[in-house]
């Protein structure tokens, strides 16, 4: 039998899209020394792609070679392992059926995204795992710590952590450049060719993280051994695989590693998945490990042993020493006693009470562990520095062994702070770091919240208790068996049932069974309390289980299974004060722990918050070390040393996560309906003229009594650039509301733009926030948005959800089914100004950099103003882009170096610079633009007094700031050539529309909503186009108004003088259709066309024929006003006609063409 892997880390990347990651080296070589101690495993059998080495056609290469070019034998095993960014990719339509979000996730190989080399997409590692089982290897895993799913909730960790998530690749590959498709017949048809795509090879998959969730590395390890910086499901698996010692199946081992996670409060939570016949409850690997003996040496002067912290050890913990041959375990057979001085990853430096009587001849020696130390726990303090003062000299006494100090320290600067102390004056509270909601009553006195924290790190530690070199193995079975079925050794998802009327609480069995061929153990069967903080005992007291003559000597009464509760069911619950705060999910733990002899298991007995009085239950003369164990995790010894009798002891832990969702509520006709309040944060239901369904918050979500999460799906263009919008904070295993169901009744009908259904929050929105509500149509595959959000007079944020599209309705799975079909809201939140990437000033100059290897692509800005101003200096000709009303400049500038026609050389060729104006374009005037835009090159020296010449292309609304800069601001005696693109000369009939209760303009901002949410556009459009359409939805701002055909602003440039020294160009889109790629698209547009024109209440039909300008156009502005000027000189205005859409002008290579004939001109 052999294990044979590639191990692949990636932390810099050739693409700028790809963030340079600090931790996947290191997972590498962690995760190849663990293979390697833990299983044996020769060195030679492990082949390491590290960043630069990993390229696509390398990593490729390396699989083929390494993994499927060997003769593979019955017991073998093959691992992948990949640390670095995952992401997604546009698929191709042939691939839609099995992506409804249009996206394949992606690993991102060291030299993606560059000189059109794309991501390894999850249908070519499904083909490299296809072909590896074809070829005989039984036993396939992989194991991928980076953001799989792409659908991560886009949030920023803390300085010291980064994500694993790229942005989506927006670039569309042909079928050809998957690896497989080089085999295909291309005479085939679309049905055939479906027909080839690989189907998967039998494998485990074990990942970091759910799809919904981000991929954490930040630094892992002690002071005294050093940070180094770790994904943290490596780290955990690593630790996992190194300390336990009994073969255990891959279904174990995802449960430790998410125990290993919650322990320090990280949210990710593992995932395992059997693919095409693959069984989770298979051994590790196919071997058992190699078991751990802990043994002592000497070298270099110094006694080591050959164990640490990846073993679930740490520097104080004390052991006893013994001989080669002596008894191991008895106390007269005892040479010495030693504590770790120093804890290394894999090894730690020992400090020996008595090393006379240790010989270098007779090393090695062996040890057991007799006492474990526990670390104190980090906390934050926050607040006023006089309420602080008293907690740090209570955390700097730790006088009494129970003292608060004893547990807990204030946060290092390598710390890690799991909980945060608020003190307000002479309030405190205590809340996770990741959440704002005290976990417990506000306490009057600095000890009292401290003792809460100090409460909750001994419940933390009880429940992580565990013996590293237990030679047990798994001999008992925890088997809940709930919903008519058995789960054994799993961690369980129990749900509220409705009965109809109301939520039942979930219920359950419970029973331990001793495996065959098992000595008799003695057990106790601990209740964690994820919400108070309890520990109790689910069994009055503990007892044996043994099997039928298997302990002759002692006489026990032969009980190999013990039902909990005498076998009535146990039932579970989250309380009211929880649920009123919005949490709807809690995790509660049940650790079993079995013994060579008896031990007191009330020892860790705490109820809830409220501290021991010192006073253990029961007394011996001497206790064994897992009551040692146990009694150190409740009260911290000052350096005593106490003799422990050696025992063999194991434990297992079973998370049960229970789900209550909120009440259902009612749409009130007269008062808001209050659905959720958390302190002052309150969300009502607003009152509704004529719709009664019913409507609840809830999580988007849902998982099954496995916790296997189903997918939530989220356009690309939301997955990129927006955040999950939550109505309450997260909190430990809750993750907070963030959906909305509504319950459809026969009235569903009455929701519309003029009567929307509406949340209201009291508290607004930031500036430039937007939220976009939406729902997704699994059946149909659709993408619909139903609103927007605006902020009313009174600082309170209004949802508005104007449709209820029925077809997008699902009969609910909770047993909920008798309040009829329901529509899930999903809600998505977008930063306008932060997705323009705009910090300190609102209009800002800058000078693109574009990637190395690919021109056409945007790396980024440099916005310093002494770079531009010595860049500027340097240059002649220099070529400003302006965007318009809906758009960043970063839309306009890959055309500069788009070759678009051969034997053309690309329009930037011609320029010594370019620059690009980026500006807040909702809010302020035109005329004020142009002024900022004035003073923006005057600082940077670009004056007509300096001789240069200055070109502008401008976008839609860029083209009137433009023109304003010339026509007002002296821009005429600098600029050369304006070429003015989709710009409003003449006004847009969009800002007229206000007068009319917004209805068309709201409906064509819908109607390109769609489109972009369904991926129908014709370029990959960003966040923020989404972003400005919403914004447009909220108000009409000053901007729009001046867009207004019979504005003062452009009745005042329709009469503007010639200007005397400026070329003006227009180049002008004209299109029958909206901004959809009809032949990309042809059968799945018509699907939509129907959809919306037939099912829902969009009204979104009409506006995609040509029925808004009732003239040529390009889907925002009409060519009248494109070519709209002063009468008396309009004549030398040269117009250029091309068939493109407003968005698309500078990615369609004829538009490109036809903007640098006018530059060149």
């Amino acid at each position: 039998m052999a294990v044979y892997g590639l191990l692949v880390g990636i932390n810099h990347y050739q693409s700028s899209q790809a963030r340079t990651l600090y931790g996947c080296e290191n997972d590498v070589y962690l995760f190849s020394n663990t293979l390697q101690k833990k299983f044996g495993i020769p060195p030679e059998n492990i082949d390491v792609l590290l960043s630069a080495q990993a390229t696509r056609q390398n990593i490729i290469g390396h699989f083929q070679q390494h993994l499927l070019g060997r003769d593979w034998q019955a017991e073998d095993s093959a691992v992948f392992y990949f640390s670095g960014h995952g992401a997604q990719t546009l698929a191709p339509e042939i691939f839609w059926d099995m992506e409804p979000d249009h996206l394949n996730e992606s690993l991102v190989c060291h030299d993606s995204r560059t000189a059109g080399i794309p991501d390894l997409r999850d249908k070519e590692l499904r083909y490299l795992i296809a072909q590896l089982a074809a070829n005989h290897c039984q036993h396939i895993v992989v194991l991928l710590d980076c953001c799989h799913g792409g659908h991560g909730t886009r949030v920023l960790g803390d300085k010291e952590e980064e994500w694993r998530l790229a942005p989506v690749d927006t670039a569309e590959y042909p079928l050809d450049s998957f690896i497989f498709w080089q085999q295909v017949d291309k005479t085939l048809d679309q049905a055939q060719l479906k027909t080839l795509i690989p189907a998967s090879g039998k494998h485990i998959l074990l990942s970091g993280c759910q799809d919904f969730q981000v991929s954490i590395e930040k630094a892992q390890g002690s002071v005294s051994s050093g940070f180094q910086k770790h994904g943290l499901f490596t780290f955990a698996l690593c630790e996992t695989l190194s300390a336990l010692q009994y073969p255990i199946s891959y279904q174990e081992l995802r449960n430790h590693i998410h125990l290993r996670l919650q322990s320090k409060n990280f949210s990710q939570v593992p995932q395992i998945e059997a693919v095409a016949g693959a069984d989770v409850t298979q051994v590790v690997l196919g071997a058992e490990r190699l078991s751990l003996r802990i043994l002592v040496s000497q070298e270099a002067g110094e006694w080591k042993l050959d164990a640490g912290m990846m073993h679930g050890l740490h520097s104080g913990d004390e052991l006893a020493l013994f001989g080669k041959d002596a008894a191991i375990g008895k106390p007269d057979t005892c040479l010495t006693t030693a504590r770790i001085q120093q804890a290394g990853s894999f090894n730690s430096t020992l400090l020996i009470k008595d090393a006379s009587v240790l010989k270098v001849a007779d090393q090695p020696y062996t040890a057991i562990i007799t006492r474990q130390h526990f670390a104190k726990t980090a906390i934050r303090l926050q607040g006023d520095a006089s309420s602080l003062q008293e907690a740090r000299a209570i955390l700097q006494a730790g006088e009494s062994p129970a003292d608060p100090g004893c547990f807990l320290k204030e946060e290092e600067q390598h710390g890690e702070a799991h909980y945060i102390v608020h003190a307000q004056a002479g309030a405190y509270y205590l809340t996770q770091t990741s959440d704002t909601r005290p976990l417990f009553k506000k306490a009057d006195d600095a000890l009292k919240v401290l003792e809460q924290a100090a409460a909750l790190v001994r419940w933390q530690q009880k429940r992580d208790l565990h013996n590293p070199q237990t030679r047990l193995g798994d001999p008992v079975e925890m088997v809940v068996t709930y919903d008519g079925q058995e789960y054994i050794n799993e961690d369980v998802t129990l749900k509220y049932a409705f009965n109809g009327s109301q939520w039942e609480q979930p219920r359950f069995h419970l029973e331990l069974r001793l495996k065959p061929n098992q000595p008799p153990l003695y057990y106790a069967l601990l209740y964690f309390d994820g919400s108070t903080g309890e520990v109790s005992n689910v069994l009055a007291s503990g007892g044996w289980l043994s099997h039928e003559g298997s302990d002759q000597e002692n006489q026990l009464k032969a009980q190999p299974k013990v039902k909990a509760r005498e076998g009535k069911v146990i039932p579970l619950k989250i309380k009211d004060e929880l649920l009123t705060q919005g949490i709807t999910r809690i995790q509660d733990s049940l650790k079993l722990i079995v013994c060579e002899s008896v031990f007191d298991s009330s020892l860790l007995n705490q109820p809830g918050l409220q501290l021991y009085d010192g006073k253990a239950a029961g007394t011996r003369a001497l206790m064994n070390s897992l009551e040692q164990l146990a009694f150190d995790s409740h009260f911290r010894s000052l350096g005593d040393e106490v003799s422990a009798a050696p025992t063999d002891w194991t434990s297992k832990v079973i998370n049960l996560t229970v789900i209550r969702p909120q009440e259902s509520k009612a749409v009130p006709e007269q008062d808001a309906e209050l659905l959720l309040q958390v302190g002052n944060h309150a969300v009502y239901i607003e009152p509704h003229p004529a719709f009664r369904g019913m409507v609840r918050l809830t999580t988007a979500h849902q998982e099954n009594s496995r916790g296997m999460a189903q997918t939530v799906y989220e356009p690309s263009v939301l997955s990129a650039d927006a955040s999950v919008f939550t109505f309450s904070d997260g909190r430990g295993a809750d993750l907070g509301l963030d959906a909305l169901d509504i319950y459809l009744t026969r009235d569903a009908a009455a929701v519309s733009p003029a009567n929307p259904l509406t949340l209201s929050i009291n508290q607004p929105l930031a500036a430039g926030e937007q939220i976009i509500p939406y729902v997704y149509d699994s059946a149909n595959q659709f993408f619909l948005p139903l609103g927007y959000a605006t902020t009313g007079e009174d600082g309170r944020t209004f949802i508005r959800i104007e449709s209820l599209p029925e077809a997008a309705a699902t009969t609910p799975d909770d047993g909920t089914k008798s309040l009829g079909s329901a529509l899930k809201v999903l809600f998505r939140k977008l930063v306008y100004r932060d997705l323009l990437r705009i910090d300190e000033e609102i209009h800002v100059l800058g000078t693109p950099r574009f990637a190395p290897n690919d021109p056409a692509r945007l790396e980024g800005y440099t916005h310093d103003k002494p770079t531009v101003v010595a860049k500027a200096k340097d240059a002649q000709r220099i070529l400003l882009l302006i965007h318009g009303i809906i758009g960043h400049s970063s839309a306009m500038v890959g055309c500069v170096n788009l070759v678009h026609s051969a034997g053309q050389a690309p329009l930037g060729a011609a320029y010594d610079l370019i620059l690009t104006f980026d500006y807040e374009n909702l809010n302020t005037r035109i005329q004020d633009v142009a002024k900022a835009l004035k003073a923006q090159l005057e600082q940077a020296g670009i004056t007509p007094e300096g001789g240069k010449r200055l070109d502008i292309l401008a976008h839609s609304m860029g083209g009137l700031v433009a023109r304003w800069f010339i026509e007002r601001e002296g821009g005429d005696q600098l600029v050369n050539t304006l070429v003015m693109v989709g710009t409003p000369n003449g006004g847009s009939p969009l800002a007229s529309f206000k007068e009319h209760g917004y209805a068309v303009l709201k409906t064509w901002a819908y109607s390109n909503l769609v489109a972009i949410l369904n991926g129908l556009t014709t370029v990959a459009v960003g966040g923020v186009v989404v972003a400005a359409l919403m914004k447009l939805l909220d108000a009409v701002d000053n901007t729009l108004d001046q867009l207004a055909p019979d504005s003062d602003f452009i009745h005042e440039l329709a009469n503007a003088a010639e200007p005397t020294n400026v070329r003006y160009r227009v180049v002008a889109g004209d299109t029958s259709g909206q901004m959809i790629a009809p032949g990309r698209h042809t059968a799945r547009l018509s699907t939509l066309l129907a959809y919306l024109g037939q099912r829902t209440k969009l009204a979104a039909y009409d506006l995609l024929t040509e029925k808004l300008f009732k003239e040529a156009n390009d889907m925002a502005v009409g060519h009248g006003s494109m070519v709209q000027f002063n009468p008396v000189w309009q004549a030398a205005v040269t117009v250029e006609p091309v068939q493109c859409d407003h968005l698309s002008y500078f990615a369609d290579p004829a538009a490109v063409q036809k903007i640098a004939q006018q530059l060149r001109e």
